[in-house]
């Protein structure tokens, strides 16, 4: 009616929103500009903890609940509503640049000796449940990486001073060092400085509610209804599903809507039992792999080894 596992993972997420004028930079190079929203979280964690699950009503009703201490390896984030913008005056070729929040944090990025155990400690959950309607139907709920990181090791953050205007009207390289100059150029302009401070950041929360119709033993249809929490907004998907079962392997299409970019994306999935190992690859857009780089919208792949015993 239950069991109990004990689990050991490493986690990498990128959450990265670009707008077009961060494409417009890197394709033609610094121009006028309003970053103003662009987001970047990026981290790498180890998870490792211990995982409960426990059967009701006659097997028909499963709840899963998973705990997990965090430790936090590297980090990389803009800290929130940073904005950026550069006007240029055609007249004189001034610059005019104006910051708000403008702060890169890391952790574990510039230190030279990595470390898989760090002072960087956090908490988190995951927490599902299934319930058998009949023999054909199956609905489930999840909450997964429901959880927060304290980064107190090895950090540094990058600070570009608030400013409403700052007037830049270039360098004179008649006198002195190229580079002295550019770099003093660079701190006149930005107001750049180096600091020290400890931090926090969530996890990427996903919630996930679905059905599953077991058409035989071996096909399965499904619906789906899922969030991703992050940046402080809610990105909703919704998506039906086909998968195909075999005795050491399984595969299948997905078929998803995008609520926010109202645009269909086309996934799958696939997993292959070799003894005690289970190898597995899904993606929700695998479509992305034959776009332009400015085509390209959110997508999400999960590559990965099991062992099972």
């Amino acid at each position: 009616k239950g069991s109990i596992s004990v689990f050991v993972n490493s986690k990498f997420t990128n959450n990265w929103q670009y707008t077009n004028e961060f494409m417009a930079i890197v394709a033609n190079g610094i121009n006028d500009f309003n970053l103003s929203n662009n987001q970047l979280n990026t981290s790498l964690y180890q998870e490792s903890g211990l995982g409960i699950t426990q059967q009701f009503l006659n097997k028909k009703l499963a709840i899963g609940l998973r705990l997990k201490y965090l430790n936090g390896i590297a980090h990389t984030s803009l800290k929130n509503n940073a904005s950026l913008s550069l006007n240029i005056d055609d007249t004189n070729q001034n610059w005019n640049i104006t910051a708000t929040n403008a702060t890169l944090r890391t952790s574990g990025v510039t230190n030279d000796e990595k470390s898989y155990f760090t002072g960087n400690n956090g908490f988190g959950i995951d927490l599902g449940a299934t319930y058998q309607l009949s023999e054909k139907w199956v609905v489930a709920l999840s909450i997964n990486d429901f959880g927060t990181i304290n980064w107190s090791e090895n950090n540094k953050s990058y600070n570009i001073e608030d400013t409403p205007g700052t007037i830049y009207s270039g360098v004179n390289l008649e006198d002195g060092s190229v580079l002295k100059e550019i770099e003093s150029a660079l701190n006149t302009v930005f107001n750049a400085t180096e600091t020290i401070e400890n931090f926090s950041t969530k996890l990427t929360t996903k919630t996930y509610l679905s059905a599953k119709y077991y058409a035989n033993k071996k096909n399965v249809f499904s619906t789906v209804f899922a969030n991703t929490h992050v940046f402080g907004n809610l990105n909703s998907n919704y998506a039906l599903g086909y998968n195909r079962l075999h005795k050491n392997s399984t595969y299948g299409l997905l078929t998803s809507i995008d609520s926010q970019q109202k645009q269909i994306k086309l996934g799958g999935n696939a997993a292959v039992n070799i003894g005690a190992l289970q190898i597995y690859v899904a993606t929700d857009n695998f479509l992305n792999a034959f776009r332009k780089v400015a085509e390209i919208s959110q997508s999400e792949i999960y590559l990965g080894l099991n062992l099972g015993f």
